[in-house]
């Protein structure tokens, strides 16, 4: 799966400098999505570091998402 769900606990967040609202979705299995802004959030596999944004844009689909929660679409 090239962009798996970022689910609650598994490598949470940090929420430093981030204005918009954390919180999580119930997934069709029971496990706890996080969202934020209600987006699902979701993680690229080929990103290995905190900062890697190699996913951004792929199939123009896939967008990082900025502090406020708005959409970065460049």
């Amino acid at each position: 799966m090239a962009w798996p769900p970022l689910f609650a606990g598994e490598d949470d967040p940090e929420d430093k400098d981030i204005s918009a609202d954390f919180a999580t979705i119930s997934t069709p299995d029971g496990r706890q999505q996080v969202t934020l802004d209600g987006w699902p959030l979701y993680y690229y596999v080929k990103d290995k570091a905190p900062g890697d944004v190699t996913g951004q844009g792929v199939g123009d689909v896939w967008w990082v998402m900025a502090p406020d929660g708005s959409l970065i679409k460049t």
